[in-house]
């Protein structure tokens, strides 16, 4: 017997109830809105609604949400920033102090506790700005640059939420702010987490457009979108067929232009904030000079989103590699079948399991519901979007077992695979992202 712990479907929520409500919605032709990805996570149940713009994430999608959450905090220890949570509830005085108070707009979501006004932070310039503040005395220079991030919960007042996770009133997002001593070192700063974000989003396997953009309500004299092409999107992007730049400049010549889902921003904020909230250093010379700020934000929730939408297919998700929620799916015969003992024990007895566990760890879940069909066990792992499904079948007795790569932006592929192989194949599909 496997003395690895196998998580079987059986028992998962809400996976675990495999009734004809699954049925109908791996076979339902209801289409809720424009947008294939939710559309794809509200059949699949792992985004429930709670109310407009505001869901609940179920287990799947709560797992490839750590995924990328835990990608994004080693990709930012590699430029040593350090993870900091700062208060969702923020005093009104703290935005009146930034002129953001009425500047943000309807958007900002207010709240009274005791009579005190607070809002609940979309960002946290202020709040950041006001936690340095209380350091400017023993700040020295030689200790910069400091960076500080969270990956918390946001909220927005969206007039229209729409698509899901991509556009919403509640939302996971990453934010961090760098503090430095003159331009030159901010700058610098500004171009390493540049490239952070774009190893972020190669590891990601998604082809993001990159432009110069515009402060808006946070600010900034040097700006960056991370943008992905997709027809949903709700921003626009020119670009140029000859050099491949992209523009907010839809009238350029030479360029084609594209709906595109905006995933993250970067912004060079001088010293704007650090002035206002007297975020200040000593210098060589002991005089308190105020940081030369950035700060950088990232849509954890909007680029899985913007991920599933970009890769699926019509009736089923697909993922990059780095976020499957699992990503290995092991199915067995219906109950009663010639080839059930003998599948099961191949899973139960060790050699199958072991040898997937060896390779990807706990990313592996087996469908043990077997009541129903391999077909519609295939179906119901062709929506959830799996990207290798093992099929212990007919062959098993031969000693292959089917495998089906469930690849983005195509139709599934499959092939026989020999069970004494299946953890070289798996090493060798999954490569760089184990």
């Amino acid at each position: 017997m496997t003395t690895t712990k196998i998580k079987r479907m059986s028992r998962m929520f809400p996976a675990s109830f495999g009734g004809t409500h699954v049925q109908e919605n791996v076979i339902g032709k209801h289409r809720a809105s424009i947008s294939r990805a939710q559309n794809l996570m509200l059949q699949s149940g792992l985004l429930i609604p709670s109310t407009p713009g505001i869901y609940h994430y179920m287990p799947f999608l709560q797992r490839s949400i750590t995924k990328l959450i835990n990608i994004i905090d080693r990709k930012l220890d590699e430029i040593d920033c350090d993870k900091v949570q700062l208060a969702t509830l923020s005093p009104k005085k703290l935005w009146m102090q930034s002129n953001r108070w009425d500047g943000f707009g309807d958007e900002l979501v207010r709240a009274k506790v005791l009579k005190k006004e607070f809002c609940l932070a979309p960002t946290h310039e202020e709040a950041i700005s006001d936690v340095v503040s209380k350091f400017g005395r023993n700040l020295s220079h030689v200790q910069l640059p400091v960076k500080l991030y969270q990956i918390t919960n946001k909220y927005r007042a969206e007039l229209e939420p729409k698509h899901g996770l991509l556009r919403c009133r509640e939302f996971i997002m990453k934010d961090l702010y760098t503090f430095d001593a003159d331009r030159e070192h901010a700058v610098a700063t500004y171009a390493r987490v540049m490239q952070a974000y774009d190893e972020i989003f190669r590891h990601l396997e998604l082809d993001i457009v990159k432009m110069k953009a515009d402060g808006g309500l946070i600010g900034g004299d040097m700006t960056h979108e991370y943008h992905l092409i997709a027809d949903v999107g709700e921003d626009r992007v020119a670009i140029d067929r000859a050099t491949k730049a992209a523009s907010g400049d839809l009238e350029q010549a030479g360029c084609d232009v594209h709906n595109t889902i905006e995933l993250g921003h970067t912004f060079y904020l001088g010293t704007g904030y650090a002035a206002k909230f007297k975020a200040t250093y000593l210098d060589a010379a002991k005089r308190n000079l105020p940081c030369e700020m950035g700060c950088y934000g990232l849509g954890v929730t909007r680029i899985i989103a913007a991920a599933v939408e970009d890769m699926s297919v019509e009736n089923g998700m697909r993922w990059p590699k780095a976020l499957a929620p699992y990503k290995v799916c092991v199915i067995t015969p219906r109950e009663g079948s010639g080839e059930f003992g003998g599948a099961c024990e191949l899973v139960e007895g060790g050699k199958l399991w072991e040898d997937l566990c060896r390779v990807v760890g706990d990313d592996v879940v087996w469908d043990d519901r077997h009541k129903k069909t391999i077909g519609w066990r295939m179906r119901h792992a062709n929506l959830l979007g799996y990207p290798l499904v093992f099929v212990v079948g007919k062959d098993s007795g031969v000693g292959f077992v089917e495998v089906i790569k469930q690849v983005p932006r195509q139709e599934a592929e499959s092939e026989l695979v020999d069970i004494n192989r299946i953890a070289e194949f798996t090493r060798s599909y999954f490569a760089s992202y184990l």
